[in-house]
């Protein structure tokens, strides 16, 4: 009682009052989950009147020590452990004490599920490269030849424009190229030089080429239409197409690929061998290039990798379950 009485006699200022109402919610939180048909405002309630605000104060604090350990890679029952023994030995806990007593106590416990944090790390930040960032179709022959002259196609454009997009994260990348090219002819369709041959052999050879037919008929070679192909692979990959043509043809065959063409064919351009694409593909109204090569945000269920230690706040594109307490 003695307790309450001093409570109530001491004056609050009600916005540090709310603040204090804010942090302890999120410790009710814990409790309310292994309790059935209670509130957490209900124990918030109770906290303040049972308590006082001096209480408030100390459980403030222990959920920043227990955010600090989180962050470091510690577990609750870890945390727990320690401020057992400060209890125990009258320790006036700080910062520095608790992180020693941690790593004393369970450094290695950490270290170990650290590894195996890092290993699912990775694997969930490959399935989020996959999920959130589109495939890229290149048009083969528009980008050697960009990079070529009038009388040859240069390969070397392929694979910076290969690089270009891997370096960003996009792991599945494909050049569509005429089956002609694959046995490295000297000379390609309509007589060009090709230049790099060693090139489009290593291409070939990491799996980036997708070979549409084309053959030889009493030394004439015959190249079906290579962009149906490239659309039809970008459609069904919900990808890009890399290309400054317009396809403008296939427009005009079929209406439904007018806002496919219009919306994911991203122009290009090559400075000195260097790859760029323009920023607004679609005009300074338009979106911006990063938003065309990215799908939507990652669906729920994808947990973040960090977990409580993520920084990224809600900007994040993982799921956390419930909000980080910061």
């Amino acid at each position: 009682m003695e307790a309450i009485e001093s409570a109530e006699a001491v004056e609050v200022d009600p916005a540090y009052e709310a603040t204090m109402r804010d942090c302890v919610l999120a410790y009710a939180g814990q409790i309310a989950q292994n309790l059935s048909d209670v509130r957490e405002e209900d124990i918030v309630l109770q906290f303040m009147e049972l308590l006082g605000i001096e209480e408030l104060e100390w459980y403030k604090t222990r959920m920043e020590y227990e955010c600090f350990a989180v962050r470091f890679g510690f577990t609750r029952e870890e945390f727990l452990y320690c401020m057992q023994k400060a209890d125990d030995e009258g320790v006036d806990v700080d910062a520095d004490w608790l992180l020693e007593q941690l790593c004393d106590a369970f450094g290695e416990n950490m270290r170990d599920r650290t590894r195996l944090e890092s290993q699912e790390t990775h694997r969930l930040l490959e399935f989020n490269f996959q999920l959130g960032l589109r495939s890229v179709i290149i048009d083969g022959l528009n980008v050697a030849r960009s990079c070529g002259t009038k009388r040859s196609v240069n390969m070397k454009a392929l694979k910076t424009c290969v690089d270009y997009f891997t370096e960003r994260g996009h792991h599945d990348v494909l050049i569509v190229l005429p089956s002609y090219y694959k046995v490295l002819p000297t000379f390609g369709a309509g007589g060009c030089r090709i230049v790099g041959k060693e090139i489009l052999q290593k291409l070939n050879e990491a799996g980036r080429i997708f070979w549409s037919p084309a053959h030889k008929i009493h030394d004439h070679l015959f190249v079906p239409y290579d962009d149906r192909y490239i659309l039809k692979l970008a459609q069904d990959k919900d990808g890009v197409i890399v290309s400054n043509d317009t396809y403008r043809d296939l427009q005009l065959e079929d209406i439904n690929s007018v806002n496919f063409i219009e919306e994911r064919v991203l122009m290009y351009a090559f400075v000195r061998d260097r790859f760029i694409l323009p920023e607004f593909q679609l005009g300074n109204n338009g979106p911006h290039v990063s938003s065309l090569l990215h799908k939507e945000r990652l669906p729920s269920g994808v947990k973040c990798p960090f977990g409580q230690r993520c920084t990224y706040g809600k900007e994040c594109k993982f799921d956390h379950g419930c909000a980080n307490i910061v």
